[in-house]
């Protein structure tokens, strides 16, 4: 962890060390040059303690101060790193925090569960051939049902929402080809994972998170939930919360001011993609050493995978619950898909 003086407005060029774990946690990347901006309501000498997971102003005598806000940029090096959102406000504690935080707190998580202690219910192994197959076969026969189940009730949905379903519709082929091979995850790790994870499964807690709630997707078997599966399973659930973060977001923002919607969606698309970008860096540097990834390729394609299988899934929850919430999920599936197959 280090620290800089600077007075009120100024700004602190902050550099993280390279990727590894010491008493300041993990960090997120080689060499990242971070500035940060303060803007706070207090005199004198400001005291920043910048890590990967947050920021810490405190003034002159050392007393934390809240309300501030800061801002976060990346100005060089760090192999790509993204901080979301690029502001935040400090927190009675004096604590102001990025989407990195999410996304190392989720690394952390997947890490413990990767540790071999003996008890075989939780015992990391890696990925059969068969069991590679299975999940193939499953997530083609789900999306095979969901999609006739979407063609019956195309006419039944808002008539907004009928020509992305009808679109889903005709691409039946090209989403099931996309979910027909997986075979370079064979030998990736499985370990037990949280199973339905969102945004609605962490609480924020003076600027960091608690993760609750796991007892798997509520529509799949028990023995299915129990099961082991790679970590990304949940990595590609926290993705498409962000994105349904962002539609909803946008939703009850322009409901009453439709003319808005042109000029905020780039905005609100921006958004997810940079949170996104935040808590995969975290994610990724958490990780580290874990061996829950086999490899960049392997672990992007693994990631595509899950998160188009989720997006199936949140479909047939839709069709079922909220049928005026299907938009959401139609949009994330097309986006799922090659641009010449979409």
């Amino acid at each position: 962890m280090r620290s800089r003086h600077f007075s009120p407005a100024l700004f602190a060029l902050v550099a993280l060390a390279a990727c590894g774990s010491d008493s300041s946690g993990p960090k997120v990347g080689p060499a990242a040059q971070i500035d940060v901006v303060a803007s706070p309501a207090a005199q004198g000498a400001v005291t920043t303690s910048v890590g990967t997971l947050s920021v810490k102003v405190s003034d002159a005598n050392g007393r934390a101060v809240s309300g501030t806000n800061v801002s976060f940029g990346v100005v060089g090096g760090g192999g790509g790193v993204v901080l979301a959102p690029s502001s935040a406000t400090t927190d009675a504690t004096g604590v102001a925090a990025t989407s990195v935080t999410l996304g190392t707190r989720t690394g952390e998580l997947h890490a413990a569960l990767a540790t071999r202690a003996g008890d075989p219910d939780f015992e990391p192994e890696p990925a059969t051939a068969a069991q590679i197959s299975a999940w193939c076969q499953r997530a083609q026969q789900d999306a095979a049902n969901v999609l006739e189940r979407l063609q019956r009730n195309v006419a039944a949905l808002p008539a907004a929402v009928r020509p992305d379903a009808e679109r889903i519709v005709g691409l039946r082929d090209a989403l099931l080809a996309r979910l027909s091979d997986c075979s370079a995850a064979v030998g990736t790790l499985l370990i037990r994972v949280h199973g339905d994870y969102h945004l609605g499964q962490v609480l924020l807690a003076k600027n960091d998170f608690i993760i609750t709630d796991f007892e798997g997707e509520p529509a799949r078997p028990l023995a299915e939930r129990r099961r082991k599966h790679p970590p990304l399973k949940d990595v590609a659930g926290m993705l498409r919360s962000f994105d349904y973060a962002m539609h909803t977001g946008l939703k009850r923002t322009t409901t009453d001011r439709p003319d808005l919607v042109p000029t905020l969606a780039p905005i609100a698309e921006r958004w997810r993609n940079e949170t996104s970008a935040a808590f995969l860096e975290g994610y990724r540097a958490a990780v580290g050493g874990a061996s829950t990834l086999q490899g960049a390729s392997t672990a992007q394609a693994l990631l595509d995978f899950f998160v188009l299988d989720k997006a199936l899934y949140e479909l047939a929850y839709e069709l079922d619950n909220r049928p005026d919430w299907v938009a959401i999920p139609l949009r994330g599936i097309a986006a799922a898909l090659p641009a010449s197959s979409a």
